[in-house]
């Protein structure tokens, strides 16, 4: 069968260390197998003209457009016309949409309607925005934490964020009304869509493969064992963004708690920057820089910015407590990375989360409670014992779960059960 995708990168200009890494793997995954030809990919382009690509029997088409429109009425009718004529050319069996993030969905429900078509809910913006998750707790946001940066860029604010979210609610209703098959990684996805957006469409359960080094990793507990039980600087490691609903605030406020018992504790966050020496910075930063200072962390907590593969392996392998204090999920592949390298691990109990750790592979918190959070890191790091007992567990199940052949299988099956 001939499959096309839409989905958020590029597949021939293989950048794993940005985002839609899923994506990289589970196309290398179906190179291997004849049952199925993925014969392109359609994806965005910062440049200002389209770019066409071809790796042997592979093309890929670059479009010149914003991530975040909503509207196809956006889209000049030349670029629209050019996909159009892409699709056209190469007459697929079936479009596989990665993702309804973005504008991709619509694109093909409004004007490529006679193809079948599958849409992969990766994220939802919509349930993302209601203000007790974006927000991430903190009642006062937009007010108590505007910097000059949203001031000059007002687009930039997490005000207007909030509110672009708001509106990609509309957006995603009108694509899962419409939609026909449906496939998501979490039971948290199904039942929104149940309860939600109540679909008629046909949904099917799917999962996805972790980047290379996170399948049948070393285990991280044979790094441990190399080094002298607990320290008195034990290391937490956290991947993040600087928007309030990863919750990287409560982090900070957990940390302050664990510094009395662990004066020399570090934090080392991936994901977010800041340029101590630029004084233009987000508002959200600018919050972070404050929470940081006055709990006095500055010497506790290290920004990696975006890192690649490798060195999120190797700071996985290095921390003893890997956190993820978030608002919501419907599913996180930082914290299956680590799962699976078996780090032991703390995380919130919202949405999808309690799916990747159950009561023996990780700790489970409430999200915003900085309290539940040190008790739980406190937990692990006090007691070398739960630690090596839950990297176990964890390791284990995360083989069991990626599980690279199972996983392609499922997908070839999804796609003959859609053309059948």
């Amino acid at each position: 069968m001939k499959v096309l995708w839409f989905s958020n990168v590029s597949l021939i200009d293989d950048d794993t260390n940005k985002t839609g890494t899923w994506i990289h793997s589970m196309y290398k995954g179906l190179s291997t197998y004849k049952d199925v030809d993925i014969i392109a990919n359609i994806s965005f382009s910062k440049s200002r003209s389209l770019k066409l690509s071809q790796e042997g029997s592979f093309t890929e088409l670059l479009i010149p457009i914003s991530y975040g429109i909503q509207k196809i009425e956006d889209i000049p009718t030349s670029i629209i016309n050019k996909i159009i004529d892409f699709v056209d050319n190469l007459s697929p069996d079936i479009i596989h949409i990665w993702g309804i993030e973005a504008i991709w969905a619509l694109i093909c429900q409004k004007r490529l309607s006679k193809y079948t078509q599958l849409i992969e809910i990766q994220g939802l913006k919509g349930i993302s925005s209601a203000p007790i998750h974006f927000n991430g707790g903190l009642s006062k946001l937009p007010q108590n934490i505007l910097g000059p940066f949203e001031c000059i860029l007002p687009d930039f604010s997490l005000n207007h964020i909030q509110k672009e979210f708001n509106r990609w609610d509309y957006y995603e209703r009108d694509v899962i009304s419409n939609a026909k098959y449906i496939s998501t990684q979490s039971a948290w996805v199904r039942d929104a869509l149940k309860f939600h957006f109540n679909t008629n469409a046909r949904i099917f359960r799917t999962s996805i493969l972790l980047r290379n080094s996170f399948i049948n990793p070393v285990p991280w507990i044979s790094h441990r064992e190399e080094r002298s039980g607990i320290t008195d600087a034990p290391t937490l490691f956290s991947i993040s963004s600087p928007i309030p609903y990863k919750g990287f605030h409560v982090s900070v406020e957990s940390l302050s708690l664990l510094k009395k018992y662990y004066p020399d504790i570090k934090l080392r966050v991936a994901g977010i920057s800041i340029n101590k020496r630029n004084v233009i910075t987000s508002g959200y930063i600018r919050f972070i820089k404050n929470l940081i200072s006055s709990h006095n962390l500055n010497d506790n907590i290290e920004f990696l910015g975006n890192v690649k593969e490798d060195v999120i392996l190797q700071e996985l392998y290095k921390s003893d407590v890997f956190i993820n204090p978030t608002f919501v999920e419907t599913f996180c592949l930082a914290l299956a990375e680590a799962l699976s390298v078996g780090v032991p691990s703390v995380s919130s109990y919202v949405a999808a989360l309690p799916e990747l750790i159950d009561k023996n592979n990780g700790l489970l918190v409430p999200a915003g409670d900085p309290i539940s959070l040190a008790s739980s890191i406190n937990k692990i790091l006090s007691n070398p014992s739960l630690s090596i007992d839950i990297s176990t567990h964890a390791y284990k199940s995360m083989a069991l779960y990626n599980n690279s052949q199972r996983i392609i299988e499922n997908q070839i099956e999804i796609y003959n059960s859609i053309l059948n």
